[in-house]
């Protein structure tokens, strides 16, 4: 009942926060990349043997006549003059020898013409060996020159039978050009060791060689070098590439068939052997076009031995391709695939990220040159990373803010309503991030309480920091407002009294029909009265009838007991 003068309210806000989920991480895209490889046709390899392009075949053969520690081969120099049987007219064919060693005579050996370096040369050594009783491989023989019809070759024996040769002879048959020889003296541990190369080729091959030489763990090569090479030229490759202090080297002979003498720090010891690589090449010369077929669309590419020019008839074609379309693509020359030449072929701008079909090319109009292609990545399409931002608030209004960071910027949204629509918040992110160029983040879902995110334009494809959101729950302004001043009353507490309607003072009419009233004159003086009377008139069907008045009277009255003590009663009276 007092006046409250000091009476406050606080308003309290209700928990909320945010968490970030990674709906699905993000897959950098790949541009496609091809290699397309054009070699040169090379010669088969020496160690494959066919009729038809034996013409092709250089031999190279490696060997040591002089070697520092040991005594060295003993030597046979067999000349031939003339060593062609005379037949009709001036045509010369071939001549036929015997070789005879230690008393023994060989088979008849016939002198090729067309091949002294070649038949004539494997008859006699086969001749020797077999006369020997050893293998041929401890037989060397060189060529030395052709010479006004002489022919002179250098027989030398190695290994075990080295020492046991004695007299060789070589006997011709009729109208055959005679025969010299004679035999070099032993070596000794003195000399410089010399190593003999020969190359054999046939008419109109063309084709390169390099020598290597190993010393102390270092391997030395040189520069290539023509098949028809000068000794000067040979001399001068072998002096600039072996680099070993104080080494020397010193070449006589021909261009085929050439000695290398080891001296100044090589000088009288003992070395590794030389190695022979060649590079052959053909007769014809490379050249022609290929076509290439993307997607049902061809073109036409031309062959030039230019890599660098090549390239670029590769990229002005496939750029033509309306698959492709000019600056999609780039080809550049590979200059680490040492003999062949590879393009690789790199698809950009409007084909980034683009999976390309496999080309299909046709050489048929290639000469000397063979091509291939492979697939080094298939192109695929970055995939953006999604995000979840979820607001677990129980307030019925409020807002939010976001907070993201990238490349060492942080970046902040203005206050977002919980109740704005997707529109909004999506106006809301693009203004946080107006000043990132050619970036998006998109709104994919927003329902009050969880906003889903994908990372777009330049942002697909990269892993992204999370978004942060913080919730604020919306508080109402609160007052307290005196709507009823607090007052002491004192009332005085009299007896409880009945009220009562007294209808005998006062008759009251009650409307029972039309015209038709109830007149109720019941005394107040009774106190709580109900009664019910009226006139009662029972027929049935002339068996019995009853007829006159009856009345039912309930009120309170007073009883008075045996004991003469009163009781408070309700009383039911009926009458008729």
């Amino acid at each position: 009942g007092g006046d409250i003068l000091d009476l406050t309210l606080e308003v309290v806000a209700k928990v909320s926060s945010s968490s970030t989920t990674v709906l699905k991480e993000a897959e950098a895209g790949e541009s496609e990349s091809k290699n397309l490889i054009l070699e040169l046709e090379r010669v088969p390899d020496s160690s494959w043997y066919d009729p038809i392009v034996e013409m092709f075949l250089p031999s190279v053969e490696v060997n040591i006549i002089e070697e520092d520690g040991r005594v060295s081969s003993k030597s046979t120099i067999l000349t031939f003059h003339d060593p062609y049987k005379i037949t009709t007219g001036t045509s010369k064919t071939q001549g036929t020898y015997y070789v005879t060693i230690n008393g023994v005579q060989s088979n008849a050996i016939k002198f090729n013409r067309g091949s002294p370096t070649g038949d004539t040369k494997v008859q006699f050594k086969e001749a020797i060996a077999e006369l020997l009783d050893t293998s041929t491989s401890n037989i060397a023989m060189y060529f030395h020159s052709d010479v006004s019809g002489v022919y002179e070759y250098r027989v030398v024996f190695k290994s075990t039978i080295a020492n046991d040769v004695n007299e060789i002879s070589v006997s011709n048959d009729f109208n055959t050009g005679n025969v010299t020889f004679g035999t070099l003296e032993y070596g000794s541990s003195s000399n410089n060791e010399t190593q003999n190369v020969t190359i054999e080729t046939q008419e109109n091959v063309t084709g390169e060689y390099t020598l290597s030489f190993k010393y102390d763990g270092t391997s030395y090569t040189t520069e290539r070098l023509d098949f028809t090479a000068s000794i000067t030229e040979i001399e001068t490759a072998l002096n600039e590439a072996i680099t070993i202090a104080g080494a020397e080297f010193e070449v006589t002979g021909s261009s085929e068939d050439f000695s290398v003498e080891f001296k100044g720090t090589l000088a009288k010891i003992n070395v590794s052997k030389l190695s022979v690589s060649t590079y052959p090449v053909p007769t014809e010369a490379s050249g022609g076009s290929f076509e290439l077929t993307l997607d049902g669309e061809s073109v036409n590419v031309a062959y030039d031995e230019d890599a660098t020019q090549q390239a670029q008839n590769i990229e002005t074609a496939i750029a033509s391709l309306s698959v492709v379309g000019e600056n999609n693509v780039t080809v550049i020359v590979d200059s680490t695939k040492n003999d062949l030449t590879t393009f690789k072929i790199v698809f950009k701008e409007g084909k980034t990220e683009t999976d390309i079909s496999l080309f299909k090319f046709n050489t048929s109009n290639l000469v000397n040159v063979s091509m291939s292609m492979q697939t080094l990545n298939n192109g695929k399409e970055a995939e953006s990373e999604e995000q979840l931002v979820s607001f677990n608030s129980t307030a019925k209004s409020g807002t939010f803010t976001l907070s993201w960071s990238h490349d060492g910027t942080d970046y902040s949204s203005e206050a977002i309503s919980l109740n704005a629509t997707k529109s909004e918040v999506q106006s809301a992110i693009d203004t946080m991030i107006t000043s990132l160029s050619e970036a998006s983040i998109v709104v994919g879902n927003w329902t009050n309480s969880e906003l889903e995110l994908s990372f777009e334009g330049n942002l697909r494809g990269i892993d992204v920091a999370n978004v942060a959101g913080s919730v604020t729950a919306k508080l109402n302004p609160s007052t307290v407002n005196k709507t009823v001043v607090g007052t002491s009353v004192t009332e005085v507490i009299t007896e409880k009294k009945e009220l009562v309607i007294d209808h005998k003072a006062k008759n009251y009419e009650l409307l029972t029909g039309t015209d038709k009233y109830l007149t109720l004159t019941v005394d107040g003086q009774r106190g709580e009265v109900t009664e019910l009377s009226g006139d009662i008139n029972l027929n049935v069907s002339g068996f019995f009838q009853v007829s006159g008045s009856l009345s039912l009277i309930k009120e309170d009255s007073t009883v008075i007991l045996d004991d003469g003590s009163n009781v408070d009663v309700d009383l039911l009276r009926i009458a008729g």
